[in-house]
């Protein structure tokens, strides 16, 4: 039966203390085993339940080393991976995922908020705020792409890229949808200036830049 760190430093009669945790908060002794970590879950089959991941363990896991090292710097999401890699009752791959979440949670603080700790990109050697992708190469694509469509309202345009390239972070890079690329599209309420609708949308989100070739864009379905 696999027992936690938790459970093994209790056992030990160590009993559970956050602060007799150790582990090097070195970014260089870590990069390789992030990068590969969140590498594999991007590579893997989406979908927790098509991975046979519980997801109950890998939430319980985060909550629990949130909540044990808090605070959004290096420090602290270090302790965190640390903390999840040496966890027996996770499956690598359930591993793989819970570090990918931590380092999302952490590239959304960092990016948003501290703006604390910076990582170099090794394709465009320029720093930025986040782990999982480097901002500086999303944002020079998206500019590019910028090029390539139009609400037909430059007001509109200007503020949808303004707000890409703000924070661009996985998942929440807001993007123009054409209205014949909307289904099921139903009335919902009148709002303060206009109707409210809602629909589905039958494309793909941004979801992932390949780390070794900047121009290959990942978009997952929405529905």
């Amino acid at each position: 039966m696999k027992r936690s760190l938790e459970e093994l430093l209790l056992e030990q009669g160590c009993g559970w203390d956050p602060k007799e945790f150790t582990c090097s908060t070195d970014w260089a002794d870590w990069k390789d085993m992030i990068q590969n970590s969140i590498t594999r879950n991007l590579d893997s089959p989406l979908g927790l339940k098509y991975n046979n991941l519980r997801e109950d363990m890998i939430e319980s896991v985060i909550a629990r080393v949130q909540s044990a090292f808090p605070g959004i710097r290096k420090e602290a999401y270090l302790r965190r991976i640390a903390f999840v890699y040496d966890d027996n009752t996770l499956t690598q791959e359930e591993k793989d995922h819970a570090i990918s979440s931590l380092t999302m949670f952490k590239d959304r603080d960092n990016s948003l908020y501290s703006r604390d700790d910076t990582y170099k990109c090794d394709i465009c050697h320029r720093s930025g705020y986040m782990i999982i992708w480097c901002q500086h190469c999303v944002i020079d694509f998206l500019q590019d792409e910028a090029t390539k469509w139009t609400s037909m309202d430059k007001s509109i345009d200007r503020q949808i890229v303004h707000a890409q390239t703000r924070a661009p972070i996985p998942e929440a890079i807001p993007e123009w949808i054409p209205y014949e690329l909307l289904r099921n599209v139903d009335y919902l309420t009148q709002g303060g200036y206009a109707s409210v609708y809602t629909a589905t949308y039958m494309e793909r989100i941004i979801y992932q830049m390949e780390k070794n070739d900047k121009d290959i864009i990942t978009r997952i379905n929405t529905i």
